[in-house]
């Protein structure tokens, strides 16, 4: 995949909750296998977050993800028709 593009993620799962780590990063390290504690990923949640308001991808569709408005806008301006918004929230639980 990373011959496609650079932006490709390694989820990783632990007791602590699930972590997202750019591929680019483990290639680079040259390690087979990946240790959540060797690399600076993100949590799941916050992954998300960026990558459905494109600071992850594509970055000239970034303002439609930050309002219901702005998504109207920017479909209008490409003469797209219909359009689906969606939301997603992830509440972090601390870990005992």
């Amino acid at each position: 995949m990373l011959n496609l593009t650079s932006d490709v993620f390694i989820f990783i799962y632990t007791n602590q909750g699930m972590f997202v780590v750019p591929a680019f990063d483990v290639q680079l390290s040259g390690k087979r296998s990946v240790n959540a504690d060797e690399f600076l990923g993100c949590p799941f949640g916050d992954f998300y977050k960026q990558f459905l308001t494109c600071f992850i991808g594509d970055h000239k569709i970034a303002p439609a993800g930050t309002n219901l408005q702005n998504l109207v806008d920017f479909a209008r301006d490409i003469h797209v028709d219909t359009v689906l918004a969606i939301e997603a929230r992830v509440e972090q639980r601390a870990v005992l």
